[in-house]
């Protein structure tokens, strides 16, 4: 954040930010997603606040191989 922003903003930027995360989009495109979302939320100052400085080509930080869920084996957890 380039200012401190209120509660309110906060949660909804995470919000945002993370199920934009979760949902495949990279960073960039996240961070857009969690910005409108605050806009939407009538808040017409703090959306701007959320910047990022990225080096990342694509900007994919996270590689997701497969979203299945990944089985442990009993030998790894020790049950």
């Amino acid at each position: 954040m380039q200012f401190e922003i209120t509660d309110s903003a906060a949660i909804t930027f995470a919000e945002g930010f993370y199920k934009a995360a979760a949902d495949g989009y990279p960073v960039d495109a996240a961070l857009a997603e969690s910005r409108k979302a605050v806009f939407r939320e009538g808040n017409e100052l703090e959306w701007g606040t959320p910047v990022l400085y990225l080096r990342s080509q694509d900007g994919r930080i996270f590689n997701f191989v497969d979203r299945d869920v990944v089985k442990i084996s009993p030998e790894v957890t020790g049950f």
